[in-house]
């Protein structure tokens, strides 16, 4: 667990993103420090090319030295609160003078949009469980670790229950299952598709 946070730092030559596991926490206070000494401790951070989920991250800054702009988001703090959020971003903007400082409303969102990016999150990549052959060593497990997944009457497919749930493959499920993979299982159900998961010592409806 930790307190995760993001920098975006822009100028002429585009912008770099920096990523701090716990540096959300007291982040405004940072700030406080000014341009000349904030900034370069913020590009000292680890380099990231990807962003964190946007339910994940706590804080961020987005720092436009071209524009001389500073956006701000934070869950927690001064600058967090209602009560003390106008009170502290105008001691930043003493602090960053000659730079116009303003509350992020959208979060990480936010910074995208600034960047000319999509806002939306990206979606992570699907990685469900492979099509189990017949003879496939789990089965020899008294309790397989196995999700099945039925469609219409006939036919049963079982997939090994680990990574990513098959719901969440959407229609391409349908379209890896209709590879000549087939793996019968007992107990097929009546609905034109459904699925199980078989797990410990019980078994969960889907």
């Amino acid at each position: 667990m930790g307190n995760r946070a993001v920098f975006v730092l822009s100028g002429p030559g585009g912008h770099t993103r920096h990523r701090s596991s716990y540096g959300a926490v007291g982040l405004d206070l940072d700030l406080l420090a000014g341009p000349q000494t904030v900034l370069p401790f913020l590009r000292g951070h680890v380099r990231e090319d990807d962003w964190y989920p946007d339910d994940m991250v706590e804080a961020g800054i987005l720092a436009d030295q071209t524009r001389r702009l500073l956006l701000v988001f934070a869950w927690e703090g001064p600058v967090a609160s209602l009560r003390t959020r106008a009170a502290t971003m105008e001691l930043l903007r003493h602090a960053w003078p000659g730079w116009e400082v303003r509350w992020l409303y959208d979060g990480q969102t936010g910074l995208r949009a600034h960047l000319g990016l999509d806002p939306e999150e990206i979606p992570a990549a699907v990685c469900p469980g492979p099509v189990l052959e017949p003879d496939d060593e789990e089965f020899d497990d008294p309790d397989p670790v196995v999700a099945v997944v039925t469609i219409g009457r006939e036919r049963c497919h079982v997939l090994a229950d680990i990574g990513d749930h098959p719901v969440e493959e959407g229609p391409a499920l349908l379209d890896r299952l209709r590879a000549p993979q087939t793996t019968e299982a007992t107990g097929c159900g009546r609905t034109p598709a459904s699925m199980w998961t078989r797990s410990g010592a019980g078994s969960a409806g889907g």
